[in-house]
């Protein structure tokens, strides 16, 4: 099971979930991610959030069918540290701007990876139309496994 710390996610048509905010908020301690916008949500503000110590990604568009993507958010200033995979991961995003946002002290333990904002996701159709800017990103790092004690 996935457990989110916000979550907006349409589960009917693409475009029933519309003109979405998160603003403001502290997200943290959360099993999976601490944002995830999913399944088709159009127009939206994500900012001035604070995200950390999640199980995976600070914020999150992966759609959970693989075939609606969300377009049209705006996704800034916001502060994400401490999530294992990806500070902001967009893999089923478009026509959205990603911009002003600190992204940093995040280390991978266990698995091949870690980011600071990623687009792709295997399988999927690659986002189109998607502008990162201006974001502020350091200290992104993997443990070697075979030197960590475990």
């Amino acid at each position: 099971p996935q457990y989110h710390g916000i979550c907006f996610q349409n589960l009917g048509a693409v475009g029933n979930i519309t003109n979405i905010t998160a603003r403001r908020n502290t997200v943290y301690n959360i099993a999976w991610n601490g944002i995830k916008i999913c399944d088709g949500v159009t127009y939206g503000d994500i900012s001035y959030n604070t995200i950390h110590d999640t199980g995976h990604n600070g914020l999150d568009t992966l759609d959970n069918v693989g075939t609606s993507k969300s377009s049209n958010l705006e996704i800034h200033h916001n502060n994400i540290y401490n999530c294992p995979e990806a500070g902001i991961y967009l893999p089923c995003l478009d026509n959205s701007t990603v911009y002003e946002n600190d992204v940093h002290d995040s280390l991978d333990a266990v698995g091949a990876y870690s980011w600071g904002v990623k687009t792709q996701a295997a399988g999927l159709p690659a986002p189109s139309g998607i502008t990162i800017r201006n974001n502020r990103i350091w200290n992104i790092t993997k443990v070697d496994a075979s030197t960590s004690a475990i």
